[in-house]
Parts: C-alpha cells; sequence; structure tokens
C-alpha cells in the first residue's frame, strides 16, 4: 500500500511541477497538471487564448469572445464570423495583406469582393472577386484541385513561398497574389 501512495505522491507531483529546458518544442510550452511524454502535455504558446468574431446582425457590431458557441447581446443571437486573426489582436498585422470585402455585380448577379471560396466544379480549388486595373469585376480562379495545401510545414511554405515569389505578389486581379496570400 505504502508503495502506491508513493507512486501516486510521485505522479502528482511530475504533472504538477514544470520540466527541465527542453521538455516541449521550441514555441511550445507545456500544459498544466500533465506528465512529462504524455499526449497533450504539449500545446503552441498562445494556443488557449484563441478569440472568436462575432457579429450582431442588426447592427453589425463585431463582439470577441474566448471561447466558441451561441451568445446574444441585447437580446439578439450574435453570428458567428470565425477565428480571430492573431496579428489583429496584437496590432501587428501586415496591411498589404488585409482585404476588404464589398458588395458588386458581375455577369448579373450580386458577389462579394476579396472573398475566396471554394469551387468544387470548376476548373481550379478556389476562386475569388475581385476589381482590376480598369475597375471591372473579375472572378480569378487559383489552386490546384487534386493537391492538399501543407503550409504547416516550414520547408514546404519556404520552397512555395520561393518558388512564386511570394515577396512581390503582383496584383490582386491575378491568381498568383491569392496563393500566396493562402501560403
Amino acid at each position: 500500500m505504502k508503495k502506491y501512495i508513493d507512486a501516486i505522491k510521485q505522479y502528482s507531483q511530475d504533472a504538477t511541477t514544470s520540466d527541465e529546458a527542453g521538455a516541449c518544442w521550441e514555441g511550445y510550452e507545456r500544459v498544466p497538471n500533465t506528465k512529462k511524454g504524455e499526449p497533450g502535455s504539449c500545446r503552441k504558446i498562445g494556443s488557449s487564448k484563441a478569440d472568436y468574431k462575432y457579429e450582431n446582425p442588426r447592427t453589425g457590431e463585431i463582439f470577441m469572445y474566448s471561447r466558441r458557441g451561441p451568445h446574444k447581446k441585447d437580446g439578439v443571437s450574435l453570428v458567428y464570423k470565425g477565428k480571430a486573426a492573431e496579428g489583429f489582436l496584437k496590432g501587428d498585422w501586415n496591411e498589404e495583406w488585409t482585404e476588404y470585402s464589398e458588395a458588386a455585380e458581375y455577369q448579373g448577379k450580386k458577389v462579394t469582393l476579396n472573398k475566396p471560396f471554394l469551387t468544387p466544379d470548376g476548373p481550379k480549388k478556389r476562386s475569388v472577386y475581385v476589381k482590376n486595373e480598369k475597375g471591372n469585376v473579375v472572378k480569378v480562379n487559383f489552386g490546384d484541385p487534386n493537391m492538399r495545401i501543407k503550409k504547416n510545414d516550414p520547408e514546404r511554405r519556404k520552397s512555395f513561398r520561393a518558388r512564386h515569389n511570394c515577396d512581390t505578389p503582383g496584383p490582386k486581379w491575378k491568381a498568383r497574389y491569392w496563393s500566396c496570400k493562402m501560403w
């Protein structure tokens, strides 16, 4: 019985004390109350601070919440608008890549500009409506429908961005601009 109690005490101590340097990868931190080496014992730094955007459909006002789920403000159900961009919250986002959605008309139908969407039956993986240099609304198709984007692998990301010259992505009405933005 004493061995069992000692084992529980040791496990408890291991779970609550911090590890030596090198317990988690660079850019990761220990999850509190987990044992070293357990699955899920390391997480990306800042990943627990997920913020979600919600919009009031009546006023258009944006609200930020730390958890996802149904939210109400002044008796009105808020509409989920996605995860907040990390750079936006810190204030260090790149203004060059910031896109503002606006309504326009393309071939007689109302469309949203600068908002990429999937095209399952289209010639490419995604499409986006943008205004070209003349001010006309055009549809830009981009992405290989038979390939997955693996931008989480730093080597692949670096190779793609070098191959497509993403340092100077070109105008918004070209496919390269939007491919680089996705990567």
